[in-house]
C-alpha cells in the first residue's frame, strides 16, 4: 500500500552523513551545523529547506519523492544488486549494504555514488515488478549464453512490434466500451419480449395515419414536453 510522503519524516529516516553530502553537492545548506544535529534533530533542516526559492525546493522535494518512493520494499535494492551482477562491477556491493540499516539508505548511497551506472536499469525492471502479475518471472532455459542483438535495426522492429500491440490492445478497449455485453443484450431482448407479450396482435397489426402528437419524456429537471409535426405511417408486427 502506497505511504503518503511525509518531507520531515524522509529526513528524520535519511541518515544525516547522506544528507549532507547531497546537500553539499548542491551548494544548498551550507550554513546547518550537521556536525551538532542528532540523526532525528531534522528541524533545523526542514526549516533551511522551506526558506529556499519555490524552485530549488521543488527540485529537492522530487529527489526525496524518488528516493521515498523507492524505499518501501526491498524491490529497488534488489534490481540495483541485479544491474550490479550483470555489468560485473561492484562486487563488493552486497556487503556493502549489509552494513547498512535501511533501504533508504541503500538507494539513497546508490543515487548519490552510482546512479550512472545502475539507476536507469534498476528502474525499469524495479517498474515492470510492480505490474499486476509481472513479478511471475518464468525460467526459459536452453537459450544460448550470448548477449542478444542489440543493433539499430533490431531495436526498430522492437518499437514497432511493440506499437502494433499497445494500437491492437486500444482498438480491443474501444470495442469492449462500444459492444453491448451479451449479458446486457439477453436482459433487453427479455424486456422487449415481455413488453410485446402485453399488446394485443391488433394494436401491432394496424396502420398509423400521419398526425400532430406530442412527445413526453422525463429528465432529471421534470418533464419536457416536445411537439411533433408528423409521424410516419409504420407497421408493426407481432
Amino acid at each position: 500500500m502506497a505511504v503518503t510522503f511525509n518531507p520531515l519524516a524522509f529526513l528524520r529516516s535519511a541518515p544525516n552523513y547522506l544528507l549532507r553530502e547531497y546537500f553539499t553537492r548542491k551548494g544548498l545548506l551550507g550554513h546547518v551545523e550537521w556536525d551538532h544535529l542528532g540523526e532525528y534533530d531534522m528541524e533545523p533542516v526542514f526549516q533551511a529547506i522551506v526558506a529556499l526559492p519555490e524552485e530549488v525546493q521543488d527540485s529537492v522535494m522530487h529527489d526525496f519523492r524518488d528516493l521515498h518512493a523507492r524505499t518501501r520494499d526491498g524491490g529497488f535494492v534488489k534490481a540495483i544488486l541485479d544491474e550490479a551482477t550483470y555489468h560485473k562491477v561492484d562486487t563488493d556491493l552486497a556487503e556493502r549494504f549489509e552494513r547498512m540499516k535501511r533501504h533508504l539508505e541503500r538507494t539513497f548511497w546508490i543515487f548519490l555514488h552510482r546512479k550512472e551506472q545502475y539507476w536507469d536499469g534498476a528502474n525499469i525492471f524495479w517498474r515492470v515488478d510492480k505490474l499486476t502479475g509481472a513479478s511471475q518471472w518464468q525460467a526459459r532455459g536452453g537459450l544460448p549464453a550470448q548477449p542478444g542483438p542489440s543493433d539499430e535495426g533490431v531495436v526498430e522492429d522492437l518499437k514497432t512490434a511493440l506499437s502494433t500491440i499497445s494500437a491492437r490492445a486500444r482498438r480491443a478497449a474501444d470495442g469492449a466500451r462500444s459492444r453491448p455485453t451479451a449479458a446486457v443484450m439477453r436482459i433487453s431482448s427479455t424486456r422487449i419480449r415481455k413488453t410485446t407479450n402485453k399488446r394485443s396482435p391488433s394494436m401491432w397489426a394496424r396502420s398509423f395515419n400521419p398526425a400532430p402528437c406530442n412527445l413526453r419524456s422525463k429528465s432529471s429537471s421534470g418533464t419536457m414536453t416536445a411537439n411533433a409535426d408528423w409521424i410516419s405511417t409504420w407497421r408493426a408486427t407481432p
